[in-house]
């Protein structure tokens, strides 16, 4: 958090220097968001002394900008200073000294000399003092900074400069770098920033260069690249600000869009592995159904399901349609990126149509994008296509109510259903639209709507025969219980609670109260056509989903805020925001009392909860810690969020009476513009700092380690796995090694379990059942291959083992399955139980036409006390008591053609042993067990004796 607060400070000088350079506001803001949140997002190891470093880049570069748009001896004296201070800050940044001078000659040429004496005055000292370095004189002294200026002429570090540019360039998202250096080669004598630019921007790249050919071997650290960053951004906003007319914004959009979501890949490309389960295995699993079966229709492990969030895996099926996991996996996350962005164009148009600014709009959208759920962009999820689609099918409910006409109904339908394809949470705006259109519309609305009153009238009927056949649950998912029985009686607290730390904390508490206030006024001004539809739509949108999450969490989320379920309002209350900042005048006291009113409860009544991990359901939860810390305790923590909202609210009336109001509506608009891409870079940061919930680094790639069955027998095979304990007495490390195999083996189609033991995942997983008959033939043969733990000692699966990788066997089991063997009378795990005689059963092979003699061994691990064991069968016996070591038993068991052999194994004495973990419930319960039958084999085939 210390590195976040000294970074931030960056965004006031690269505020004013935007302003200054573009004459726009609204770009200047952009400019200054995009100088916080790059360095963030793009450098996760970004520590205080690095972030105290780039403030005062930034600092030093308006001081620089001052001194050559405007000649004064003041001027310059403050940009020596400034330099002076970031070189102390990092000793790169003395490159500066040479950028000014480069810069006053690109802008003035030989006159720069007489305009600032002063300069010139230091200069000369300056030059003398190289010429006595080259000279070797006070080499020493100047340190090994200057061994680079020194030793950096060489042809490495050309061709290193040219792979700097082009790693800059792709972490740049390309377009955004090429656009901004063209502005400044297009503005390079007649703009003081443009000469600058170039200068410093030139100077970046030869020193990130020269130190990396000298000191990294010609690596590319991006770390040295950073201060670019803010030269790009405020020449992006020069560039952008002339871009105020529609024609230009809708492409300026678009180019919006795909900059960001390439920039975005960048960092979402960076994970190899999964963070949440079962969630990105069941969709993974979705994904490669389509790809195999070319179906749309929901499938997992071979069975239609009832699924409706489809959208998501239909969308990343092309990247499971060929190649193995981690690269389809790549590409998925790639494709996240641009799929989560594209938010960006709804929320634009939304916006441009409502307050008629096309350029506002635009920076709307951006900052839809840049929130802290970003980071769920890097998960394999619906809420990455469940963004853009809300966003879609708001922008249609609003046309739907300001432009009434058939063709906007049928499309705001299709947008709902778009929507709820994506999340079936979405159904719920089927309930926001007639009300948003009663209350713009009043007693019209029937005659304006005349389809959709057709179409809610056969829904209507659709929603009674589902009643009467109890199957509303059922279409409606795991929100379908929301809408039964009476609302839970925490609902008000929730709601509360879910406004102020959902919504209004990640906006920075007064940019959402201003949007809500300006909202409920209005709504209150039925005559303002479009605007009215708009706070329409949006109020009913807004407090419809914030009561249908916080039903849901108050019943089955722990009374938890899952902000993950909220955030799709974000868009909505930016759009509302951006209405207030542009309004001749600011919403009236009683519509800013209401949203203030409940958010000072909301945080009065907030827990803050601290996780140690990125919380997927609460990505907003990351400033908690840093909330908790300034205050102490969760009371004090309360108390400051309560007294910073009246603060701000008090502030805000202030200045709405006394400043102009650009000033005021600038301000506000900074709150939102920094606060967002500040926390989602907080939040990538976390995600990157410690290992997944997998217990491995996210970034680590497991291509060639778990993908093992897929390259035995190819990703378009089809195996069953068979899921036993891989680690005696962890419950945890058992479920991860599963879900670790089917996650990274397209091959793994199937599941097998006995009696439902070692399942951890959901109902919607399909399940094969063993059973077997007498002769060891099972009931279901799913599949051709079998992935069964070598030590599994229930059955085994017999036919030839073609793999066998981290103590797992992979079988050919045939087109029939049969067994080898099998056990009774164990726990799941393999432990005996007190007083039970364990059978092992051997069965015949196929094709057997004699008896056969086949030797049975167990190898048995004692819980560190005494027991006797004994196996017995009607051709032998052995005994041994086991202490603290394990111990093996063998008997020869007699097969025959039409019987399978036996061997009896007992045990004496009992004692506590670890759970069972056949479940989380049941791994909890203690147990008595005797000894644990850690491995059987079945070996040794002789036809004498028997």
């Amino acid at each position: 958090m210390l590195t976040g607060a000294i970074l931030a400070s960056a965004a006031a000088p690269a505020l004013v220097l935007a302003r200054l350079v573009s004459g726009r506001w609204w770009a200047a803001a952009l400019a200054a968001a995009a100088c916080v949140a790059v360095p963030w997002i793009r450098l996760g190891e970004l520590g205080p002394r690095e972030a105290a470093a780039y403030a005062a880049f930034v600092l030093a570069l308006l001081a620089l900008y001052r001194a050559v748009a405007a000649p004064s001896s003041v001027n310059d004296a403050v940009a020596l200073g400034a330099i002076a201070l970031a070189s102390l800050a990092h000793g790169q940044l003395v490159l500066l000294l040479a950028a000014l001078p480069a810069a006053l000659f690109l802008r003035e040429g030989v006159e720069a000399f007489p305009r600032h004496r002063l300069l010139a005055a230091v200069y000369a000292v300056l030059v003398g003092v190289a010429f006595l370095a080259l000279a070797g004189v006070v080499d020493q002294a100047l340190g090994w900074k200057w061994r680079i200026v020194r030793e950096s002429v060489q042809t490495a570090v050309v061709r290193a400069t040219v792979e700097h540019a082009a790693s800059l360039a792709w972490s740049l998202a390309v377009v955004p770098l090429l656009v901004a250096v063209g502005w400044l080669l297009a503005r390079g004598r007649r703009d003081a920033f443009a000469a600058l630019g170039l200068a410093v921007l030139a100077l970046v790249l030869l020193a990130a260069s020269g130190m990396d050919v000298l000191f990294a071997g010609g690596q590319v650290r991006e770390r040295y690249l950073v201060y670019a960053v803010p030269v790009v951004a405020v020449a992006l906003a020069g560039a952008v600000a002339p871009l105020h007319r529609p024609r230009w914004s809708a492409p300026a959009a678009v180019l919006a869009w795909l900059g960001l979501g390439l920039g975005l890949s960048r960092v979402t490309g960076r994970i190899n592995d999964w963070f949440v389960m079962t969630d990105e295995l069941f969709y993974e699993r979705l994904a490669i159904s389509v790809a195999r079966t070319g179906s749309p229709l929901p499938r997992v492990r071979g069975e239609l399901i009832d699924s409706f969030n489809q959208l998501y895996p239909v969308l990343i099926a092309p990247a499971y349609a060929r190649g193995l996991v981690p690269d389809s996996l790549h590409e998925a996350h790639v494709l996240n990126a641009f799929l989560m962005t594209s938010t960006l164009v709804p929320a634009y148009l939304l916006t441009r149509s409502v307050t008629g600014r096309a350029d506002l709009a635009l920076g709307v959208g951006v900052l839809a994008v840049v929130v802290p759920w970003l980071t769920l962009s890097s998960f394999l999820l619906t809420e990455v296509a469940a963004y853009p689609a809300f966003a879609w099918a708001v922008y249609a409910l609003y046309r739907a109510a300001a432009f009434p006409r058939p063709l906007n109904d049928a499309l705001t339908l299709a947008g709902i259903a778009l929507a709820a394809v994506a999340r079936v949470q979405f159904l719920v705006l089927l309930a926001v639209l007639p009300v948003a259109l009663l209350l713009h519309d009043g007693r019209h609305a029937l005659a304006r709507h005349r389809l959709l009153a057709a179409a809610y009238a056969a829904m209507a009927l659709g929603a009674v025969a589902l009643a009467a056949t109890g199957e509303v649950a059922r279409v409606l998912g795991t929100y379908g219980q929301t809408a039964q029985g009476a609302f839970p009686p925490g609902l008000p607290r929730a709601f509360l609670e879910h406004a102020a730390a959902g919504l209004a904390l990640p906006l920075a508490i007064l940019p959402f109260l201003v949007a809500a206030a300006w909202l409920l006024a209005a709504l209150a001004r039925p005559g303002d056509g479009r605007q009215h539809a708009f706070a329409s739509v949006a109020l009913v949108t807004v407090v419809v989903v914030l009561l249908q999450v916080a039903s849901f969490d108050e019943r089955f989320g722990g009374r938890m805020v899952r902000d993950r379920y909220l955030f799709y309002l974000v868009p909505v209350l930016l759009a509302a925001l951006a209405c207030a900042l542009v309004a001749p005048r600011w919403p009236p006291w009683w519509s800013l009392a209401a949203p203030t009113a409940v958010v000072i409860a909301g945080f009065a009544l907030y827990e803050l909860p601290r996780f140690e991990r990125l919380s997927v359901d609460s990505p907003v939860a990351v400033v908690h810690d840093r909330l908790l810390d300034l205050g102490g305790s969760v009371g004090g923590a309360q108390a400051g969020l309560v007294l910073l909202t009246v603060v701000l609210v008090l502030l805000f009336v202030q200045g709405a009476a006394l400043l102009p109001r650009a000033a005021v509506a600038a301000v506000i608009a900074g709150l939102a513009a920094a606060a967002l891409p500040a926390q989602a870079g907080s939040g990538f940061s976390r995600l990157f700092a410690l290992p997944g919930t997998s217990g491995r680094a996210l970034t680590h790639d497991q291509a060639g380690v778990f993908n093992w069955v897929d390259r035995a027998v190819g990703p378009d095979a089809d195996a069953t796995m068979v899921p036993y304990p891989h680690l005696s007495g962890d419950y945890w490390a058992t479920v991860a090694f599963w879900w670790d195999l089917e996650f990274w083996n397209k091959s793994v189609v199937r599941a097998a379990y006995l009696e439902e033991a070692f399942s951890a995942t959901p109902p919607t997983f399909a399940h094969v059942a063993v059973a077997w008959d007498e002769r060891g033939r099972l009931a279901s043969s799913p599949t051709r291959y079998v992935a069964q733990f070598s030590r599994d000692v229930r059955f085994r699966i017999a036919g030839e083992v073609v793999w066998n990788e981290r103590e797992t066997q992979l079988i050919d089991a045939g087109e029939e399955w049969r067994l080898a063997w099998a056990t009774s009378g164990l726990y799941e795990d393999g432990w005996t139980s007190p007083d039970t005689e364990v059978r092992v059963t051997v069965f015949p092979e196929q094709g057997q036409d004699g008896p056969l003699t086949r030797l049975v061994s167990l190898v048995l691990r004692p819980p560190g006390q005494d027991r006797g064991a004994r196996l017995s069968s009607g051709l032998g016996e052995a005994s041994a008591t086991l202490r603290d070591e394990t111990g093996v038993l063998q008997v020869p068991v007699c097969v025959r053609p039409g019987a399978p052999g036996e061997a009896l194994l007992r045990v004496e004495g009992a004692g506590p042993i670890e759970g069972n973990p056949v479940n989380a419930e049941i791994f909890s319960r203690p147990r008595l067990g005797g000894v644990q039958v850690r491995e059987l084999s079945v070996a040794g085939e002789s036809r004498a004796g028997c």
